[in-house]
């Protein structure tokens, strides 16, 4: 069938801007992580089971349900590279032993508690805790320190606990936000 421009009136808009605006935003909220796969669906069924509005409720959500999901305390490593003063390699693993809130814009904070230990240098003459040793260990307690860090950034050590799950689909939202 053809129709011509002659066929054809011209009706007013049955939708507002309002109406078009609203059934946009329902869809981006329906789909908005289909493309992650399955941790999209998980993502979903958690953020959409709540009402939120904005962010910051986001964080909130996570947050409440980390501290549910999650067992504490247990092992973690540093998932990414950190910029000086953070958590850093010679604190290749710690402990993560709760949950301290969340903060704009790093999300989910984690108590962590890690053991500096200095590493084993030689001096000149070939002797174990030489100037070096002496040097490191001046400016870094043995003893274990606690601190607050962005959980996004962590990773747990058992590949294969509830954990580790629970914190990849967190870190997952977390960089698809």
């Amino acid at each position: 069938m053809y129709l011509g421009v002659a066929d054809v009136e011209p009706m007013e808009a049955r939708d507002t801007t309002i109406h078009l605006n609203d059934a946009v935003r329902f869809l981006e909220e329906q789909h908005q992580w289909d493309h992650l796969g399955e941790d999209g669906q998980a993502i979903r069924k958690l953020l959409n089971s709540r009402e939120q509005h904005g962010e910051m409720d986001e964080f909130e959500i996570w947050e409440r349900h980390l501290s549910q999901g999650l067992t504490f305390p247990f092992l973690a490593k540093v998932s990414d590279f950190q910029k000086p003063g953070s958590l850093t390699s010679y604190e290749a693993e710690f402990y993560v032993q709760g949950l301290a809130g969340v903060d704009d814009p790093y999300g989910v904070i984690a108590i962590v508690t890690t053991s500096i230990s200095s590493p084993e240098c030689t001096d000149s003459a070939g002797m174990k805790g030489g100037f070096i040793s002496r040097l490191f260990s001046k400016f870094h307690s043995r003893e274990p320190v606690t601190r607050k860090f962005a959980l996004c950034d962590l990773d747990a050590v058992d590949s294969n606990s509830e954990n580790h799950k629970q914190l990849r689909l967190y870190s997952i939202w977390y960089s698809n936000r």
